[in-house]
């Protein structure tokens, strides 16, 4: 698992030289690579919960007998 705090930290500090801001640079994309893949999962997710939702609002609910 990344640290994105301290990723985001080093990316505000910058590099002098070239060969470690490159390094950096393919952290951060792969960062953005791992968030994306993790915001696609949460998406699908969401969208089975509410395919469970609305199945859940077509079935009428059992009448009491009281």
């Amino acid at each position: 698992m990344t640290d994105y705090a301290d990723l985001q930290k080093r990316c505000q500090r910058g590099c002098v030289a070239l060969s470690n801001a490159n390094n950096l640079l393919g952290e951060c994309h792969a960062a953005i690579g791992q968030l994306n893949a993790q915001l696609e999962c949460a998406k699908g997710d969401l969208r089975r919960a509410l395919q469970i939702i609305e199945k859940a609002r077509m079935i009428e609910p059992c009448s009491s007998s009281t």
